[in-house]
């Protein structure tokens, strides 16, 4: 409620440009994005610096950012001049053992689930 005085008043507004900044992860599930400053609804003033980092899940690691950026460079700042889209790519870890037979056993974990294959020299995959 604006409440009007009996006299002539001048009123006097300042509005800022904000843009949204939109994050996804790939693979989904594979890691998250933190953003700092936070914004409680992904929008930022313009000229906002917003740095991206990218936090990988158990069994995962951080390859690249896409989107309005690139690279595998982590974290990263962006500047809010327009509405931004970043995703942060993951790729699922492999962990190999060589036996002395040289019989290689490599597990990749892929959401909670592990899968297993086996590599005989002098075979490639």
């Amino acid at each position: 409620m604006v409440t009007v005085p009996n006299s002539a008043t001048t009123y006097l507004a300042n509005f800022e440009t904000e843009y949204l900044l939109a994050t996804t992860i790939s693979p989904g599930g594979a890691g998250a994005i933190g953003a700092s400053p936070t914004s409680p609804d992904g929008y930022y003033v313009s000229g906002t610096s917003v740095v991206l980092t990218a936090a990988p899940m158990t069994g995962y690691r951080f390859a690249s950012f896409s989107g309005d950026f690139g690279g595998a460079t982590n974290p990263q700042a962006i500047i809010m001049s327009a509405p931004h889209s970043v995703t942060a790519n993951f790729i699922a870890i492999s962990l190999c053992d060589v036996n002395k037979m040289g019989i290689s056993t490599c597990r990749t974990y892929k959401r909670s689930r592990m899968k297993r294959w086996e590599w005989h020299p002098p075979s490639t995959i």
